[in-house]
């Protein structure tokens, strides 16, 4: 028996798609790649601000393998529908298919912060499992962590907050944060905690433009 030319092919596939399915990335945005992402619309002509990102994104991607370069994560922030989100799913969509790396995508509210509360539950299939969700959230190559911010501020989300982003500081793990608010904002808010931590880890990028996911509804 020979195996069929095409079996290697088919079981890259197979892997690829089931690191995304594990990555949580949301449906609307899984398999969209650099590539394939619309710089400009009939409407309008380029945004700067996107380019730059895409740009920035792009580098990352080429280079993520590359012994002499030391990737870094980024902060992203600007108003809703600028395309942080799309961008951010992008480079994970890149690394996993290119490079079969593990990755995860979470919001903050809905798929960490909720998840944690939900393992103090006796009667929920999580009871018992916070230090496994922690240590998954912290030790996975490459985090997203969308809508940084919406979270409602107690001691409790910004302690959990702070241990996740200082147990990737500490490990050097690649993380890409989506924001309504500007790094300096948190540093305001938080006396500068996590700003520190943040400002070292992550490159700041804002994107000015106007509703770039409508590109994408489907």
């Amino acid at each position: 028996m020979v195996p069929c030319f095409c079996a290697e092919s088919r079981s890259y596939i197979r892997k690829a798609e089931q690191l995304v399915s594990e990555a949580n990335i949301p449906p609307r945005y899984q398999f969209q790649f650099l590539s394939t992402i619309e710089l400009t619309d009939s409407r309008s002509d380029p945004e700067l601000s996107f380019m730059v990102a895409h740009d920035w994104a792009n580098e990352l991607v080429l280079r993520y393998m590359d012994s002499s370069y030391t990737p870094k994560g980024f902060f992203l922030w600007g108003g809703t529908g600028t395309g942080k989100t799309l961008l951010a799913c992008v480079i994970l969509n890149e690394l996993i298919f290119r490079y079969g790396i593990k990755c995860k995508y979470a919001k903050v509210n809905k798929d960490f912060l909720s998840i944690l509360k939900d393992s103090y539950q006796i009667g929920s299939e999580l009871y018992g499992m916070e230090r496994a969700i922690e240590r998954e959230f912290a030790t996975v190559d490459v985090l997203v962590i969308d809508d940084f911010g919406v979270h409602k501020e107690s001691e409790y989300n910004n302690q959990k907050l702070y241990d996740l982003i200082d147990s990737r500081y500490e490990q050097e793990k690649l993380t890409f944060m989506t924001s309504n608010l500007s790094l300096e904002e948190w540093h305001d808010k938080w006396q500068g905690r996590i700003y520190s931590r943040l400002k070292e880890m992550n490159k700041e990028i804002q994107l000015k433009c106007q509703d770039f996911r409508l590109r994408y509804s489907k």
